[in-house]
């Protein structure tokens, strides 16, 4: 079930393939987390007509007041619900010299748990593999 798979910590991260399905689900897992004594809150969607349905006091405080917020930080990613896309903040430090250690420090750095940044650290992650393969000390250049 959603409830089961689709929870992270506190938040839940789901989708649905149409309009319906989604104001179904939203009811459904609304209703079975109510029964428990769990009333889900902050409900946010990228189409406003899916919280229709839900109790004015369980929706994000952005989506009532309009303009006032456009996103919402889950998961050490940024969703922008307006246009439903995903935003990454990445400070990386300025490297004096490449080594085992400042590779693998930058790496550590990017908070990914759902593997959206994988095509972008891969590259970081097979040139610290390389260096692991060539023995290098951990601040050899």
């Amino acid at each position: 079930s959603i409830i089961k798979s689709d929870f992270y910590v506190d938040d839940l991260l789901t989708g649905a393939d149409d309009l319906f399905e989604a104001q179904v689900l939203a009811s459904k897992v609304s209703h079975a987390l109510r029964e428990g004594c769990f009333p889900i809150r902050k409900w946010i969607s990228n189409d406003p007509r899916v919280l229709a349905h839900l109790p004015e006091e369980d929706i994000h405080p952005g989506l009532l007041e309009l303009g006032s917020h456009d996103h919402t930080t889950t998961l050490g990613l940024i969703w922008n619900f307006q246009t439903d896309s995903f935003t990454f903040t990445i400070s990386p430090a300025p490297i004096s010299k490449i080594t085992k250690r400042t590779i693998l420090s930058q790496i550590a750095q990017i908070f990914d748990p759902l593997g959206l940044l994988s095509p972008c650290t891969v590259s970081a992650k097979i040139l610290l593999q390389q260096f692991w393969l060539e023995k290098l000390g951990w601040d050899d250049p």
